[in-house]
């Protein structure tokens, strides 16, 4: 059975509704701020880290 858009969905093949392999996966994944630009961080920060 398919959805009104026209698309199959978990649920309309009987599927958990649960289940999110079914639906569709983010763009943006979230980096850790390691692999941030340094011009991101606060400069108070990065003066705090040196003095430590």
């Amino acid at each position: 059975m398919q959805s009104l858009m026209g698309e199959t969905t978990a649920v309309a093949h009987g599927g958990n509704p649960q289940d999110r392999t079914a639906s569709p996966r983010p763009r943006c994944i979230a980096a850790p701020c390691s692999l941030l630009p340094i011009s991101t961080v606060k400069p108070n920060f990065v003066r705090l880290l040196m003095n430590s």
